[in-house]
């Protein structure tokens, strides 16, 4: 198992945390403060020790971190591991345009300062870990749910108040589920919020003694042939399309493809399966 030490300032937690559930679905085992350093810990001996027990540092490059003291003599400590032959290798990860300090200029730095950089880098530092980038989509199958069936199970828990539920761009997780209250007020569960979505998805998904550490979308559709035609005979009755026609078709052959290829999608959307992550 690949293992990586994420130095970062705690500023840009939100993109290290996104980095890290991206990793952690090809198993790679991930050190970073929020999740290692306990109350009563010392700070500098963690530090050391996830940088010895870790295979690779990835510095977080941003204006924020190329001024913290912490991250600098995390990437000191890393350093000195590098040079003196022992197995820690470090990579500059960049997350905002900023100057690479000087003792990284060496050494070539993945980008993640946009979203297709982001995809692009991503691939290659699975490449660096010695990961194939194809492992993503091996969820654990055991315990799945449709993306329909999961929304109405959290919409349900909260009945009858009215529930949004929105996923992060990259269906790496849930962004936030918010639960209205009256004419201006919510509740909101996020990372960012006590209880967490997680916690909240817990109460929900409940497996006994297991808890649910994450959810993973499964990049396929659980959908029969006769599903489908019987959907898409209903799309061209509605939108008036050529019978025996398809949705690649659509928007070439009717002003109103459009909008099917719309409901078509977000149709297929609501099929796709959601591992849940669950550890004991």
């Amino acid at each position: 198992m690949s293992s990586i030490f994420l130095s970062h300032n705690s500023k840009d937690k939100e993109f290290v945390r996104k980095l890290a559930l991206r990793l952690q679905n090809y198993n790679v085992k991930i050190w970073f403060d929020e999740a290692e350093i306990k109350v009563g810990d010392s700070l500098i001996k963690k530090i050391e020790n996830g940088i010895d027990d870790m295979e690779y540092l990835g510095v977080i490059l941003s204006p924020n971190s190329i001024d913290s003291e912490w991250v600098n003599k995390e990437v000191e400590m890393a350093l000195n591991e590098e040079i003196c032959g022992r197995k820690v290798k470090v990579l500059p990860l960049l997350y905002k345009k900023c100057t690479i300090p000087g003792f990284l200029k060496g050494k070539l730095y993945a980008d993640f300062t946009t979203k297709k950089k982001f995809e692009e880098s991503f691939e290659k530092l699975l490449i660096t870990l010695g990961i194939d980038k194809n492992d993503s989509s091996r969820s654990s199958g055991e315990i799945c749910i449709l993306e329909k069936d999961f929304k109405k199970r959290i919409i349900e828990y909260f009945k009858p108040a009215t529930v949004t539920i929105e996923y992060f761009e990259d269906l790496s997780g849930i962004d936030f589920i918010k639960v209205d209250r009256d004419k201006d007020t919510f509740a909101l569960f996020t990372y960012w919020t006590k209880p967490t979505e997680i916690e909240i998805l817990n109460k929900i998904f409940n497996e006994g003694s297991k808890k649910l550490h994450s959810i993973d979308f499964i990049d396929q559709y659980v959908v029969t042939d006769e599903e489908k035609t019987v959907f898409i005979n209903s799309l061209e009755q509605k939108y008036d399309l050529p019978q025996e026609s398809y949705p690649a078709q659509w928007t070439e052959i009717s002003e109103h493809g459009e909008s099917a290829v719309l409901e078509w999608e977000e149709w297929l959307f609501t099929r796709m399966p959601i591992s849940l992550k669950y550890i004991k």
